[in-house]
């Protein structure tokens, strides 16, 4: 059994997003940065997939950090 489809659409998904961070300062002109934020999404992506249907929750945490230098 095959099956074959082909379309294409986009949508618009209405959403807010917040983020903070704070640089530390370690040592001259080094510094280390920590952030982290929310993104909120309002309502879930249902993708259809041949036969079968994905639904996504696109909301969701992110964080980070690293090192740097200022020049």
């Amino acid at each position: 059994q095959s099956w074959r489809d082909n379309r294409s659409e986009g949508d618009w998904l209405f959403g807010a997003g917040l983020a903070i961070g704070v640089d530390i300062q370690i040592v001259d002109r080094w510094f280390a940065i920590v952030h982290g934020g929310y993104d909120w999404v309002a309502r879930d992506v249902t993708v259809t997939v041949g036969p079968n249907k994905v639904c996504v929750n696109p909301s969701g945490y992110t964080f980070g950090g690293g090192v740097g230098r200022r020049f």
